[in-house]
């Protein structure tokens, strides 16, 4: 599944690196050949689109992950907390990123709905409020893990 831990499909999570080299011989070479070919593969860039939205109800994001070969991977999520539409687009971003750098993927492209949450990320919008300057700061954390980041609007 191109790299995806299945646990993923369940609960995005971050966790350490998930190769282990063995130093005995021929299986030293068969294991770091089958990790170099991986991370070849996984370091080619994925596109991450995210939605958050809010309403009455309840809050939750949208995302879907598209790997460079186009296989798309889906997730909707429902928040178990109250949350602006604003904060709602943040949560979706940092639970993209996150499952992104699970996948150990370095290179993203990242679009998002919100032109709030883009010019913030980009420098463009002064962030004011104490709660989203602490979304900006984690994102910003976050996107430190990545060689390539990109992200722009979409209406």
């Amino acid at each position: 599944m191109d790299g995806l831990d299945a646990s993923l499909l369940r609960k995005p999570r971050i966790t350490g690196p998930g190769f282990e080299l063995y130093s005995n011989g021929k299986a030293s070479y068969i294991t770091s050949f089958r990790s170099q070919q991986a991370s070849e593969k996984l370091n080619k860039s994925r596109t991450l689109f995210t939605d958050g939205l809010s309403c009455v109800d309840g809050s939750g994001a949208g995302l879907i992950l598209t790997n460079p070969e186009g296989t798309e991977f889906t997730y909707a999520l429902r928040f178990q907390f109250a949350a602006s539409n604003n904060e709602a687009e943040y949560e979706a971003l940092i639970a993209g990123l996150r499952i992104t750098a699970q996948m150990r993927v370095q290179n993203v492209h990242v679009s998002v709905d919100s032109k709030l949450v883009a010019n913030q990320i980009l420098g463009a919008y002064v962030v004011k409020e104490e709660n989203m300057i602490k979304y900006l700061e984690k994102v910003k954390s976050l996107v430190s893990g990545f060689t390539n980041f990109f992200i722009n609007q979409v209406p």
